[in-house]
């Protein structure tokens, strides 16, 4: 089940699909299958309100885009609501800048079935990892495995 609202999907287009409005660099879009809750995972879109500047840092604030429940992180479910999602995105009435494929930076972590449905889906826009995973990999593994060797 996909759940959004038309302002998070206007959001996302102005901050991380338009060239438009010369808001550069643009906002990343991070996916994320975080939240479990139970049988039920919650996997959320984030991005950065370019719009808006915080006084006591200069940073913008991360905003919460739409989230995708779902019962299983196999690969054919994340292109269910990949596909979803960009179809709301291409769907409305803009020119071409505006679309999400060619422009769009679309971070996350390292989970396979996500990674390879984000590449499926959006082919041609560029994806990163996501530092904060990796590091907490990297930690998990000296933690848990090179302890055992020392």
């Amino acid at each position: 089940m996909l759940l959004y609202t038309e302002q998070q999907l206007a959001d996302m287009r102005r901050f991380c699909c338009s060239v438009a409005d010369g808001i550069t660099p643009r906002s990343v879009l991070g996916v994320n299958q975080t939240f479990n809750l139970g049988p039920c995972f919650v996997t959320v879109v984030v991005y950065s309100c370019r719009a808006v500047v915080r006084n006591d840092s200069r940073t913008h604030p991360t905003f919460v885009g739409p989230m995708f429940l779902h019962w299983d992180g196999q690969y054919s479910t994340y292109i269910e609501f990949f596909s979803a999602l960009r179809t709301c995105l291409d769907s409305t009435i803009f020119s071409t800048e505006l679309r999400l494929s060619p422009g769009a930076v679309i971070g996350s972590d390292e989970e396979k079935g996500l990674t390879k449905a984000l590449r499926d889906v959006f082919s041609q826009s560029t994806h990163l990892l996501c530092v904060k995973h990796l590091r907490d990999n990297i930690i998990d593994y000296m933690r848990n495995k090179c302890s055992e060797h020392v």
